[in-house]
């Protein structure tokens, strides 16, 4: 009954075009960010304790934005530390982190409110591949969390005016409806003589929010800035549970590919 559900909303999305909207970001786009993100893990097979980490970030990705369509394809690796106290401190360290992951999707058009405010949605496939060494430890020095999800995409999308140029702000939020996981299998017996664990769940053993809000500047020749903060929680309930968070600030640079000028 569940895939009967998921077919019918695929189809329903995949079927509703609306009149075009105003479009600021539109085109064919190539985009690299740069930014920081703060983190809270916590980890059953490392410890019961929560660690905070800081991390840098960088992402490359292409975008094809039209009035009714917008899809997109992007990876992204990030790399910091993390540690037990209140706030990150190099000096004291625990853990280093090397995070890695990627985003295709598409979103399309499906209320209107108003000619410059529309709500999208749409499907996506999205992947997380962190790997942490804690120095501590010498038993679980090695922790890895690996996730695949499908995923459904909703967008807000909203334009309006600013010193005589049109700007362009959008909410994104993303949720996996069924993702496939791998963990090590630390801390507890080991199911099936198996040095891990990996299994397909959905929201009753996985769920996350992944939320994007995009600023959007026009720039030279077309292309253009954007300033994003991005907020992401998820909780994975398996045999060592996991609880996920941060909080990244970005900037991206988007330069059309599509531009010919006249």
């Amino acid at each position: 009954m569940n895939k009967l559900y998921l077919l019918a909303l695929l189809l329903i999305i995949g079927s509703l075009k609306l009149d075009a909207q105003r479009i600021v970001f539109e085109g064919q786009f190539l985009q690299f960010s740069v930014g920081s993100k703060i983190s809270t893990l916590y980890d059953y097979s490392v410890s019961p304790i929560h660690y905070q980490g800081l991390s840098g970030v960088t992402r490359i990705g292409y975008r094809n934005n039209s009035p009714n369509l917008q899809w997109w394809g992007e990876v992204d690796i990030d790399a910091g530390y993390y540690n037990s106290f209140n706030y990150p401190s190099i000096s004291d360290r625990t853990a280093n982190q090397i995070t890695g992951g990627y985003d295709f999707g598409f979103t399309k058009p499906i209320h209107e409110f108003t000619n410059e405010l529309y709500l999208w949605a749409g499907f996506g496939v999205m992947g997380r591949y962190n790997y942490n060494y804690f120095e501590d430890y010498s038993n679980s020095q090695d922790n890895y969390t690996f996730l695949n999800s499908f995923a459904l995409n909703g967008m807000l999308h909203y334009t309006f005016n600013m010193f005589d140029r049109w700007v362009s702000l959008e909410w994104v939020m993303k949720v996996p409806l069924a993702t496939y996981y791998m963990r090590p299998g630390y801390s507890v017996n080991f199911p099936d003589d198996e040095i891990g664990e990996s299994d397909l769940v959905t929201f009753n053993r996985y769920y996350e929010i992944d939320s994007e809000l995009r600023l959007v500047f026009p720039f030279l020749n077309e292309n253009k800035i954007s300033l994003e903060y991005h907020w992401d929680y998820y909780n994975l309930n398996t045999s060592n549970k996991v609880q996920y968070g941060s909080h990244g600030v970005f900037i991206t640079a988007n330069f059309k590919l599509n531009y010919y000028k006249k």
